[in-house]
């Protein structure tokens, strides 16, 4: 829809602008009749052969769709685990920080690849939110975009104190939860 959308304004704005050349409008017209057919088609078309193939496998009666419901995972660690959260958090928002603070530096595409990790980190981070399992395993697509996030924290400060006590204060934490569990 957005591309039938975009693809009308720009042959509106091709066909009414004198300075270009009309070259372009069969073209526009062209993907504007594609994107209708893949749209009005092929969309639909996969819902088809999918309820389609569970009918004929006599799957029909079995079948469920999924369940959303938004709830708050359990989470239930010592006071460690809670510290260690807190370090990190810290070290993501510093990170943020950071990153905000040399994003007009850098080259075009990093600055789209930082806006992708940006926009990333909160649809991965509500995830675990969405599903009914009380399982930790979702909390694992929020850690590629941390883990890049605390690596800017690391890399960007000029003065490298931040960075080195942070490092050390997570090494000791990961110490302490793992010899020391029952603490």
């Amino acid at each position: 829809m957005i591309g039938k959308l975009l693809l009308t304004y720009k042959t509106y704005s091709a066909f009414n602008n004198t300075s270009k050349g009309k070259s372009y409008f069969p073209f526009y017209i062209s993907a504007i009749c594609y994107l209708s057919i893949l749209y009005n088609y092929a969309v639909p078309a996969t819902y088809y052969f999918f309820i389609s193939w569970i009918y004929l496998t006599g799957r029909w009666n079995n079948f469920e769709l999924p369940v959303i419901s938004v709830s708050r995972p359990y989470f239930f660690q010592t006071t460690w685990s809670y510290i260690a959260i807190a370090l990190i958090l810290i070290t993501v928002v510093i990170g943020i920080y950071f990153i905000q603070a040399n994003l007009r530096r850098q080259l075009v595409h990093t600055r789209k690849n930082w806006s992708l990790i940006l926009v990333y980190l909160p649809v991965a981070f509500f995830v675990p939110f969405i599903n009914i399992n009380d399982r930790v395993d979702y909390w694992v697509l929020v850690a590629v975009p941390v883990a890049i996030i605390c690596g800017a924290a690391f890399l960007y400060p000029t003065r490298k104190l931040f960075a080195v006590s942070m490092h050390w204060a997570m090494v000791a934490l990961v110490v302490i939860m793992g010899y020391f569990d029952s603490l």
